[in-house]
């Protein structure tokens, strides 16, 4: 049996609790989509534009997250990089930077570099990663 003294700082501590109340702050695990990201590639199947659909002929349009903060990519001919911050399924894009290699992007590459930026929705469901714009593009890409 515990101290006599022990007994009485329970009671107390119950009391206090009782009388001035109890709050208990959860905050919300933003960074599960931080876990989901981290360490990944995807790559480009369609864009969505207007309603009209724009394939992605080969695998030459694609995304990585190498750390938490940071999205690369390449377009065909450009390379990519970003700082991202998500937040309750959304996602916003800081220091988008280009390096083109002397190529011209085909229409998609053009369109992925026009629309990823642009980016403010995100959502990750059988085994898609799915971006949209304010304007309602849909950029789907597949492991």
């Amino acid at each position: 049996m515990p101290p006599k003294s022990y007994r009485l700082l329970c009671l107390l501590l119950c009391g206090m609790l009782t009388l001035g109340g109890c709050i208990i702050v959860v905050e919300e695990d933003d960074d599960w989509y931080h876990d989901d990201l981290h360490g990944t590639s995807w790559y480009l199947e369609v864009i969505w534009v207007h309603g009209h659909r724009h394939r992605a002929a080969d695998q030459s349009f694609a995304i990585s997250f190498p750390s938490e903060r940071e999205l690369t990519g390449n377009s065909g001919c450009t390379s990519f990089t970003a700082d991202y911050d998500l937040s309750d399924k959304g996602i916003r894009f800081d220091r988008f930077r280009t390096s083109t290699f002397g190529c011209q992007e085909d229409e998609v590459g053009g369109m992925l570099l026009e629309y990823l930026p642009e980016a403010e929705n995100l959502q990750i469901q059988d085994e898609r990663l799915e971006f949209t714009t304010d304007s309602g593009t849909r950029l789907v890409f597949r492991p």
